[in-house]
Parts: C-alpha cells; structure tokens; sequence
C-alpha cells in the first residue's frame, strides 16, 4: 500500500512522530501511570507480526504487553490455533517472555511482586466491573449455577 502512495507513508511517520513527542501520552503514562496505550499498541502490534507470520517477534510483544495487564495473554490460546495449524514458537515465546519477567521482578523486588495480585484479589468489584456484574442478582452465570446446587 505504501509503494502506491508515497505521500501517505511520510504522513504515517508524521503521526507516529506526533505521537511520541505529544506531552498527553508522557502525563498519562508516566504521571497517572495509565498504561492501556501500552497494552493496546502491544495487541495491535502483536496481530500485525503475527498476520505477516513473524511469530517469535509476535509472541515477544505480547508477553511485553502481559507483563503491563493480563489482556494480552488472554488472547493467546485463541492465536495459538492459527490457519489449521499450531503455533508453538509463539505460545512458546510469549509465554518465555512473561516467565523472564517476572523472574527478573521477583528477583529485584522479592516478594513485594505479589501484592498487586493480592490487592486485586482482596478487594470489592467496582461498578462498571464485569465481578460486579458476575456478583450481582441480575448475573445469567449465577441464574445458571443456581440450577446446580
């Protein structure tokens, strides 16, 4: 698409440039500390190396990215199934990636690496939280279950 129109590659760059010295996204990471920009271009970077087939490249950007937020490694058993065939240097790479960085973490901040996983797990479902919904009487999960019990 780029051979076609020059133009539109040097405008590509122009946005790209515009992004990274844009002072929005440095407040908002590094200040507020909101890294769904992060994640999100991990996703979509991922998806790009691993439609061009480039799966170890793939599978290391989304272990990046799952080592901001678990969404990422959410969607790596549905891309391991990929075109009839299995993708293990992928799966493989993402999840070496992800095991290397929480090693490196606990070894520079020993067990302190777990309290965010146990504040997450200790505290009350927020209003728009899909647990909020699971929790709730309305929750079709939980009209389900109570046919079982």
């Amino acid at each position: 698409a780029y051979q076609k129109f020059p133009k539109q590659r040097n405008l590509v760059w122009l946005i790209w440039m515009f992004l990274i010295i844009n002072p929005f996204f440095f407040s908002f990471f590094i200040f507020y500390g909101n890294n769904e920009i992060l994640v999100s271009a991990s996703i979509l970077a991922g998806l790009y190396f691993l439609q061009k087939e480039k799966l170890i490249l793939a599978g290391f950007i989304l272990g990046l990215g799952g080592l901001f937020k678990f969404i990422p490694l959410f969607l790596v058993p549905f891309l391991f199934f990929g075109h009839r065939k299995l993708r293990w240097s992928f799966a493989i790479t993402c999840g070496l990636t992800v095991l290397v960085g929480y090693a490196i973490s606990w070894l520079l901040w020993q067990e302190e690496v777990w309290q965010p996983f146990a504040f997450g797990v200790n505290r009350e479902a927020k209003f728009l939280s899909v647990f909020h919904y699971l929790e709730s009487d309305f929750s079709l999960f939980k009209m389900w279950w109570g046919r079982f019990k």
